[in-house]
């Protein structure tokens, strides 16, 4: 009989323990709490929120806190809490509603774990700017459960489980290895690059990240750049190339970016020993920057040392047979040269124009690094299908350059009233003669016998 008691006593008194916690969560049932790295949204995982060791957290509660002099956030590691408590296991700090400092640790060392410069309260929202040391395991993706209370002295107003992580870096590109810019000669233009750049933060902790291209940031606009990259999250970069008065030329240039953890997001600053790893900054190779300055379609060549003679040419053109075609070649520099130009016997050099004015080959060019001269050469096809070649030869410095451009010549364009007229051969004339005098010759007996019948 006494055991019967006994156990009915330990049901009531369950019971009487489950009925007031299930009070104290109703009556916090219209509060809403979060846990974020500051600046960030909220990491869920499991359905627990994570905070990361080591880094800076706002962790809020939203609800009637009015009636409440002293609100306390308590963080330990487990499910109940520890006796000994150190860095370790066991953090707690509190708000009072009034008294000369209103944000306190209840703890020795929980002093350097509170940003009092980033709590606050205001209206119903209460937030404390609050850390944990980094004391999990030297190990990637180390994560430990540890639990969040929010209480007054005598009701609990929130509980849950957290997770824990250890602070992990990670920082990667994708999206190709080149970004292509064409840019006119000797003119100021603003361009937008043939390809963008990807970056991605692949670990827990926002991510500082600056792109450059030495030698080219003045020029270059980035969409985003000096920006925070919010872990496992991704940027795209857009490129905007302002060129300035560019002579012909090709640049090629690497770039970088570099990427690390503020001080203003880690607990304890630049002194930490954590702070020191995770301001480490990662650098990286990003697509290499490739820019052309030329016309467009043409093949561009540095031709002499001292000169800086650059020659832009086409590769190749086609045209009709019996057709003139101008075409059209370019050189810029500073200095001097002699151009020679001849055609193969398939072509017809019919003139040759430097800018404006008509000169004969060989002719000899002074050049400017201001300006670039145009080469205009007028050619006739001779027949179709006998390709020829244009042919430069420069000479520079006691030097010798040669290139050349293809022509491929096709039969000429035919139409509908050429063909009545120059489109039909002797035999085919023939033909139709014949043609035509069957058809009388047979309209004639039709006509004749059958008159007769």
């Amino acid at each position: 009989m006494q055991k019967k008691h006994l156990i009915l006593c330990i049901f009531a008194i369950n019971f009487a323990l489950v009925s007031n916690f299930n009070l104290t969560i109703v009556s916090a049932q219209n509060s809403t709490f979060t846990v974020n790295i500051i600046q960030e949204e909220p990491i869920i995982k499991d359905g627990k929120y994570v905070m990361v060791a080591g880094i800076w957290h706002d962790i809020s509660i939203t609800g009637d806190i009015s009636d409440y002099e002293i609100i306390k956030l308590t963080i330990f590691k487990e499910f109940d809490e520890p006796l000994e408590k150190n860095v370790t296991n066991y953090y707690q700090w509190e708000y009072q509603k009034t008294g000369s400092e209103q944000w306190n640790s209840n703890t020795d060392y929980g002093e350097e774990y509170i940003d009092l410069e980033g709590c606050f309260q205001t209206g119903n929202q209460l937030s404390f700017r609050v850390g944990v040391q980094d004391v999990l395991p030297d190990e990637i993706f180390a994560q430990q459960e540890w639990i969040i209370q929010i209480n007054t002295d005598a009701t609990l107003l929130h509980e849950e489980a957290i997770l824990i992580e250890k602070p992990t870096r990670g920082f990667a590109k994708s999206h190709g290895d080149h970004i292509a810019f064409n840019i006119d000669p000797f003119t100021e233009m603003q361009t937008q690059a043939s390809d963008y750049i990807i970056l991605k933060n692949t670990g827990n902790v926002p991510l500082f990240v600056r792109v450059t291209y030495e030698g080219l940031d003045d020029y270059l606009d980035f969409s985003h750049n000096d920006n925070i990259i919010s872990p496992d999250d991704k940027q795209q970069y857009q490129l905007l190339l302002d060129s300035p008065l560019w002579q012909p030329q090709k640049i090629v240039q690497q770039g970088i970016a570099t990427a690390q953890v503020l001080s203003e997001y880690i607990v304890g600053g630049e002194s930490s020993g954590i702070a020191v790893s995770l301001q480490t900054a990662f650098i990286i190779d990003v697509p290499q920057i490739d820019i052309f300055v030329g016309h467009s379609d043409y093949i561009l060549e540095n031709l002499f040392d001292k000169t800086g003679f650059s020659f832009q040419y086409k590769k190749s053109i086609t045209m009709q047979e019996g057709d003139s075609e101008t075409v059209r070649a370019y050189i810029s520099g500073d200095g001097s040269g002699k151009i020679s130009i001849t055609v193969d016997d398939s072509l017809i050099l019919e003139s040759i124009n430097l800018d404006d004015s008509l000169v004969n080959s060989p002719f000899t060019i002074l050049s400017t690094n201001d300006k670039e001269q145009k080469i205009s050469i007028q050619i006739k096809s001779i027949s179709e299908n006998k390709n020829g070649k244009i042919h430069y030869m420069i000479e520079s410095e006691g030097k010798t350059q040669r290139f050349s451009t293809m022509v491929y010549v096709q039969a000429p364009i035919i139409t509908d009233d050429s063909l009545m007229i120059t489109g039909t051969s002797t035999i085919t004339v023939f033909v139709l003669i014949a043609v035509i005098i069957a058809a009388g010759f047979m309209l004639y007996n039709h006509l004749s016998y059958g008159r007769k019948s």
